[in-house]
């Protein structure tokens, strides 16, 4: 059994997709087996790791197609790491299929629960999930299907006056399961800039709004490094040669984040 992990946030801009990027090869890189699945309609995982990306099969593909899910083995297809594949989000046929039909029973909960399981029978330890920004019916029905949820923050006016909205949301999916899950694993502040000062009070006042365990004390900076990896399509570990540089800040996220997901180590993980 695997663990699924979202990656959701109230609006576009905040580094989502490059936390699924380097979240995903941190843990892969710790030894864990990463499946990344894109479930953003703007395709932006895809497009980072795997320049085939846009002509591969991928979720909403299978979403669309009752049955597609029983031939779940032929979806993944290789990234920069033997540890790590990727599920992208699907062919420019099915996309469209989606955009004229943004309530059907593709997006429904169960569809979306039928989708995990087959993705969970491909045996991987954590399966991290690129969402659409937002609140929609689909980011809806993808955080329901979640274990848990980590999201993105750029700390600001906007980002603390929406907390209550992406809690609620949250907490809809939880109540349309009927079951605890998706629990959040926390909220980690991205894109920041270090010498900004009111940067660091929003990210203080973000934190007195929510228990200490909620926010993740590593903080992702907004860095070149970060920037030209995304911009090539490679995870900045893959670029970033100087000890104690960006990647390892992905690193020591993932060190909070193991025991959300009830990590212990390679080898010996709950199930296996």
């Amino acid at each position: 059994m695997g663990i699924f992990l979202g990656i959701a946030s109230q609006k576009g801009g905040v580094g989502k997709t490059t936390m699924a990027v380097n979240v995903g090869f941190s843990l892969a890189r710790r030894g864990w087996r990463v499946l990344l699945v894109d479930a953003d309609l703007q395709g932006g995982l895809g497009f980072s790791l795997n320049e085939k990306a846009k002509d591969c099969y991928g979720l909403f593909d299978i979403l669309m197609n009752p049955g597609w899910e029983q031939s779940i083995a032929q979806f993944p297809i290789p990234t920069c790491m033997n540890q790590m594949e990727l599920i992208t989000r699907g062919t420019r046929e099915n996309l469209d299929r989606v955009l004229f039909n943004m309530d059907g029973e593709w997006a429904s909960r169960s569809r979306m629960q039928v989708c995990r399981a087959a993705i969970n029978s491909l045996g991987h330890d954590v399966i991290i999930f690129d969402t659409s920004s937002g609140i929609s019916k689909v980011g809806m029905s993808v955080c329901g299907a979640m274990d848990l949820i980590l999201v993105p923050e750029h700390p600001g006016p906007l980002c603390i006056r929406s907390l209550p909205q992406m809690l609620r949301m949250l907490s809809s999916a939880r109540q349309a399961g009927g079951t605890d899950k998706p629990a959040i694993a926390g909220f980690v502040f991205s894109m920041i800039d270090a010498a900004d000062r009111a940067s660091i009070d929003d990210q203080r006042q973000f934190r007195d709004l929510l228990p200490p365990e909620m926010v993740f004390h590593t903080v992702v900076p907004k860095h070149p490094d970060v920037l030209e990896a995304t911009r090539i399509g490679v995870p900045v570990g893959m670029l970033d040669q100087q000890p104690g540089g960006p990647s390892a800040v992905f690193d020591q996220l993932c060190t909070e984040l193991e025991p959300k997901l009830g990590l212990g180590y390679p080898g010996n993980f709950p199930g296996r």
